[in-house]
């Protein structure tokens, strides 16, 4: 007994000692990316206009062998493989985020083309895509803790938009693309970037009490904690085979994953929705043109047409 004692001891420290080390090398592995662009700089969109807060920009890598170039942007999206997301902040006139690399699971093999893309305006088709010739994905290693600093300012390749611009100056600028559509933002996502610090963050909830539920700000790109001015939503009446009838068009963001169900009532109680009531005119990935079948006639029941958002 005397010897079994003596010998458990040492090997009981021997295994803990094992722990404590597979421990402090697993916390440690890692290696930090600060990507962002410097505070109170000029940056615009294709039109002129200053950033705004829809935008997002994106750290991330393009997979199975894609180069993006200006000509191929509708298959960006299906290559794209981001590692963080971060909001534009009007304000300030920036955006900044760090991310941490913690292993180089495909497609963030070590050397990996690195780019940021950010993307927005009204219909999120106001894009830039930017790397510097340095930007390759690191190891993730222990013995470097040193973080990469990765500005928008020293980049070196613009595929779309532009960096560095004399005329007029600006720091970053975007360009207009047309039916490409950018990364998805899904609800959860949208839910955590811009219901924060409300327990009204359902889709059928109205935190600023402008009369747009949650649902709704998130495909047109509305602040949900600060109240709208009008409706982005447009109206006509329009003649086909002789009669009048309502058209509705709804502007939404294209990186909005969601279901758009076009609804009628005449009583503003029971409502109906589907082919039999409604035809979709266009559907584009920024507006969605919607035409109610019976016509409009003088003296007659109102129509009246809503729009329920599944996200």
């Amino acid at each position: 007994m005397p010897h079994t004692g003596v010998a458990w001891v040492p090997c009981c420290r021997l295994i803990a000692g094992v722990v404590a080390w597979v421990l402090i090398v697993s916390c440690a592995s890692a290696r930090n990316i600060r990507w962002f662009c410097n505070p109170l700089t000029t940056n615009l969109t294709s039109t002129g206009a200053t950033m705004d807060g829809s935008f997002r920009f994106e750290l991330g890598v393009f997979a199975n062998g894609f180069t993006p170039t200006a000509g191929n942007t509708a298959s960006w999206a299906a290559n794209w493989v981001p590692a963080q997301r971060t909001l534009y902040n009007a304000t300030n006139r920036l955006f900044t985020e760090e991310y941490t690399v913690v292993d180089n699971t495909a497609p963030f093999a070590v050397g990996a083309v690195a780019y940021v893309w950010g993307f927005g305006g009204p219909t999120g088709s106001e894009w830039i895509l930017f790397r510097a010739s340095t930007w390759t994905w690191p190891q993730a290693d222990p013995l470097n803790p040193i973080a990469l600093s990765w500005n928008a300012s020293s980049a070196t390749q613009v595929i779309v938009g532009s960096i560095n611009a004399t005329t007029p100056p600006s720091l970053m600028r975007s360009a207009a693309v047309s039916s490409s559509a950018p990364p998805p933002t899904p609800w959860p996502q949208w839910q955590g970037e811009m219901l924060v610090g409300t327990s009204q963050n359902g889709p059928n909830d109205d935190p600023d009490g402008d009369g747009v539920p949650n649902a709704l700000e998130f495909i047109l790109g509305t602040d949900p904690q600060l109240p709208d001015r009008g409706s982005a939503i447009t109206t006509a009446i329009v003649e086909a085979g002789g009669q009048n009838y309502l058209q509705l068009g709804l502007p939404r963001l294209s990186d909005r994953t969601a279901t758009v169900v076009p609804e009628v009532s005449t009583d503003l109680i029971l409502w109906s929705s589907g082919g039999s009531v409604t035809s979709v005119i266009a559907a584009t990935p920024s507006l969605l043109t919607v035409r109610v079948l019976s016509p409009v006639v003088a003296g007659t029941t109102r129509q009246f047409v809503r729009f329920r958002v599944v996200p």
